[in-house]
């Protein structure tokens, strides 16, 4: 028993396990090492992350290579920046051009773009839907007599007026100077030409009020219902057509 608890015994012990005992050192160095990585900054981090991404060795990972590595994320992030405020910007200012220029209702471009997803709906769906042409005739009248500021309330009205006898599923927009159209979605022609009748009674009987005078809205329309195969242009060329033939009866 005093043999084994002699002190010659542990060296022999400890040169039988120096390999197990090296394994233990370098799983303690590691996970010491991992402490202190979790104790860096983020940025630290961030740069072991990225230089394990991109194949580097964290033997070659010198104070140069760090260097080196923050300054490409500083650009990396400074160029996101960028873009991330370039992307902010052009949905701004798609959004200015979705909006007519004075009235609360889409621009022409906007318009149109929805009646091609109307169009694609109808085609996949197989159901007609209907475009209305609307022209306020004395716009000009208007904006000669009472000037410029006058005529676009007068529009605003109309739009108004319009949009309190549409449903929810319709579409309200501007096209070239004094004219409106409507997108009435998944309707037939009787119903249109219908709905179009009723909307130039609804704009008769509510006069425009400015400045002490009332000023009577003179509408022109055209009407044309569409279904697959047509295209956006054919539809505002038929459905314009279809305005000046009525406005000339």
């Amino acid at each position: 028993m005093s043999d084994i608890e002699a002190p010659g015994f542990i060296p022999a012990v400890a040169a039988l396990d120096t390999r197990d005992q090296q394994d233990r050192q370098e799983s303690q160095s590691q996970s010491e090492a991992e402490d202190k990585t979790a104790d860096e900054p983020s940025g630290e981090r961030n740069i072991a992350d990225v230089a394990f991404i991109m194949g580097i060795p964290a033997a070659e990972l010198t104070a140069k290579v760090q260097e080196a590595l923050t300054i490409i994320m500083a650009e990396f992030d400074r160029v996101r920046g960028e873009l991330d405020h370039i992307k902010e910007h052009a949905h701004y200012l798609e959004e200015l051009t979705d909006q007519h220029p004075f009235l609360p209702v889409m621009s022409r471009r906007a318009l149109l773009r929805e009646l091609s997803r109307v169009l694609t709906r109808a085609e996949s769906a197989e159901t007609t839907s209907s475009f209305l042409y609307l022209g306020i005739t004395n716009f000009e009248d208007i904006k000669r007599t009472q000037g410029r500021l006058a005529a676009e309330a007068a529009m605003a009205h109309a739009v108004a007026v319009l949009s309190e006898s549409l449903r929810g599923s319709d579409f309200v927009g501007g096209l070239e100077g004094n004219d409106l159209a409507v997108i009435l979605t998944v309707t037939e022609e009787a119903a249109a030409i219908e709905k179009a009748q009723e909307l130039v009674v609804v704009l008769a009987g509510r006069p425009f009020e400015w400045q002490g005078q009332t000023i009577n809205l003179a509408v022109a329309w055209g009407l044309h219902s569409f279904d697959a195969g047509e295209s956006v242009d054919d539809i505002l060329e038929t459905a314009d057509r279809d305005r000046r033939a009525r406005d000339t009866t």
